[in-house]
């Protein structure tokens, strides 16, 4: 069985400590130990880790994009993001982004190394510790305007952490027409952005959390 390749982001003592950790696993194999976000990201088309470790105390361009950025450079690359501030807003955040789960950094290393392995695996994973109130939280759809196929349509692929443009090019549809579809299920839900908006269609159950 072919090993799990990996690139870790993260502070550079950090990332180097991780890193050495999780090559000591026979299953998984580093293909990358970067400190720069931007030259990291440079590096991942020719690196094809199948599973990026992402520290958030680094992230200058903010996290959320970051995600988003990683899974430009290979719709098949899982992120796993180290947390330092986990609270449900941040989760709420990362889980939109695409980020296939999440980590507590004070977590033991025997925990990243099964985490690594469940992500690559496809699980949505979140740390022991962690309670991510969206996806536990109670579906009530009669508080929300019933949206059009359509609108709803768009929020669901807008949820799995697509950009505008990429979205309206699943759909086969124009970028102006997906956004006039947007700002239609903004106003029914009563939101004032697009991340706004997806949280008030998975809170009340309009559209599922992408797999």
């Amino acid at each position: 069985m072919a090993a799990i390749k990996i690139c870790v982001i993260g502070a550079r003592l950090f990332a180097e400590a991780l890193a050495t950790g999780l090559a000591a696993d026979g299953e998984l194999e580093v293909v990358g130990v970067h400190s720069d976000p931007v030259t990291a990201l440079d590096q991942l088309r020719e690196a094809r880790p199948d599973v990026v470790v992402l520290d958030d105390a680094i992230a200058e361009l903010g996290v959320t994009q970051l995600i988003g950025l990683v899974r430009s450079a290979g719709s098949d690359i899982r992120s796993l993001v180290v947390c330092t501030l986990c609270d449900q807003t941040t989760l709420e955040g990362y889980v939109l982004a695409g980020a296939a789960g999440c980590i507590t950094v004070d977590s033991a290393l025997g925990e990243f190394v099964e985490s690594v392995k469940q992500v690559h695996n496809g699980a949505r994973l979140f740390g022991a510790d962690q309670l991510l109130d969206l996806l536990t939280r109670p579906r009530n759809t009669s508080a929300a305007q019933p949206l059009a196929p359509r609108e709803r349509e768009v929020l669901q692929v807008l949820a799995t952490g697509r950009s505008t443009e990429e979205a309206a090019s699943q759909l086969g549809i124009s970028v102006h027409t997906l956004r006039t579809h947007l700002k239609k299920a903004m106003t029914k839900l009563g939101a004032h952005s697009k991340v706004e908006v997806i949280l008030q269609a998975l809170r009340t159950g309009l559209i599922e959390l992408p797999s």
